[in-house]
């Protein structure tokens, strides 16, 4: 009976009824480049690379200073030009510096280099001094101060020849001044230049001058034992070519030279512990304790020690 019927059972559709529900005539293709770039097909696409590249804004208009300085003769010439050619001129004389700075160098031709080491940290740019960090011109200016003041001295080959033979080669002898001012040099850009947290890690900061300037140190006390243990078994020092030496006196010459070898280790020990204190003091900080570079040189420190 049609009026005794559950009205709830009329809501409940039928088979036959979602065979004849509308179905989309386009379904959506998740491969199509417009569905992918999020742009509707009847809309004209962007000019330019799209999608290939980003949509370019278009150019705003020139100001009256420029349109004035495009004309054939310019009728007005902008600061912004005549900067810029100032500039120009100003890198042009750098570029021309460092050429002049790595020449005397190759020409080991340390007084030139360093009045044009001194010509280069004048150079300003828009008010502004020279970074020397840029370009790796901080270790330059700590190797001319090192040898500014090198001398040479001539050392014989063989403990058999004389000094004034032919087997004999000229060495260079480094200052102890000189030295100390690359040392000092060092310190200076350490205090210029700490390493803080915002700092980018490809910047040159203490982080990197720290190794450098314990390699010089290390170099240092190292160059100045070598060069006396040379002397001591150079043949002016020891000449043993004689037939007629007495045993007693080359037992007594034997203990000497002992002596002497003996003293040249002590001061180099104690040359090196402050170097050692200095490097336990460094690394108990951070960033420093994670150092790969300050570790290693701890660690041959360490080494050098233990053999001295």
């Amino acid at each position: 009976d049609e009026g005794s019927r559950d009205p709830s059972h009329e809501s409940i559709p039928s088979d036959h009824d979602e065979d004849e529900a509308p179905r989309v005539l386009h379904p959506v293709n998740k491969k199509d480049p417009y569905y992918v770039a999020g742009h509707a097909r009847d809309q004209p696409l962007p000019p330019g690379d799209f999608p290939h590249a980003a949509v370019k804004d278009s150019k705003p208009d020139r100001s009256v200073e420029e349109e004035l300085a495009q004309l054939n003769p310019p009728v007005y010439i902008p600061k912004v030009a005549l900067k810029a050619e100032s500039q120009s001129l100003r890198r042009r004389h750098l570029d021309n510096l460092t050429a002049i700075l790595h020449k005397c160098m190759l020409n080991a031709d340390w007084k030139r280099a360093s009045r044009t080491w001194g010509l280069i940290l004048r150079t300003e740019f828009s008010g502004q001094g020279t970074d020397v960090r840029q370009h790796g011109r901080w270790m330059i200016g700590a190797e001319i101060l090192m040898r500014r003041d090198e001398t040479f001295e001539r050392i014989p080959l063989d403990r058999d020849d004389d000094e004034d033979s032919a087997h004999t080669q000229l060495e260079t002898v480094l200052s102890d001044e000189g030295f100390k001012l690359a040392r000092d040099y060092y310190e200076r850009l350490i205090l210029q230049y700490p390493h803080l947290q915002r700092t980018h890690h490809s910047t040159i900061n203490a982080l990197a001058i720290y190794p450098a300037m314990f390699s010089i140190w290390i170099y240092e006390v190292q160059n100045r034992s070598s060069r006396a243990r040379r002397k001591l078994h150079s043949p002016s020092a020891v000449d043993t070519s004689e037939m007629d030496i007495d045993t007693s006196m080359l037992s007594d010459r034997t203990t000497q030279h002992r002596r002497a070898v003996y003293e040249i280790r002590d001061r180099e020990l104690e040359q090196a512990i402050p170097i050692a204190q200095r490097l336990d003091e460094l690394l108990v900080n951070p960033p420093y304790d994670t150092s790969h570079e300050l570790l290693h040189a701890r660690g041959m420190v360490a080494l050098w020690l233990s053999d001295l």
